[in-house]
């Protein structure tokens, strides 16, 4: 039975594509990137390859994104109350047209309307 199962993941094994590891260039390559990472870090910029930086990098960015949520926040907040201050408005003009507030509709039979009395 363990030789099935050895079989098996022979298998599988074959079916994965295999891929060579990509060619560093060598040494001379790999120092001209630290160079240019250790300039770039230098000059107060962010590495623009992609790579995660170190732990403050990373709550550097989520601070930012946080402040922009907020900012995003409080400007639809903004929006909202402009808009129902404006509804507000239109409405209370209305009323100052005369529009007059119709109340309750009494229901009335028609054998309330007449009287066999009068």
């Amino acid at each position: 039975m363990d030789f099935e199962d050895d079989r098996q993941s022979d298998d599988e094994e074959a079916d994965m594509d295999l891929k060579p590891m990509p060619d560093a260039g060598g040494i001379d390559v790999l120092r001209e990137k630290l160079q240019a990472k250790i300039a770039l870090l230098r000059r107060g910029g962010r590495p623009m390859d992609g790579e995660a930086g170190d732990k403050d990098d990373l709550l550097e960015e989520r601070r930012r994104q946080r402040g922009a949520m907020r900012e995003r926040r409080r400007k639809e907040t903004k929006e909202k109350i402009r808009r129902e201050e404006e509804m507000k408005a239109k409405k209370t003009k209305g009323k100052e047209k005369g529009h007059r507030d119709t109340g309750k509709v009494a229901k009335v039979s028609p054998s309330e309307l007449y009287s066999p009395y009068i």
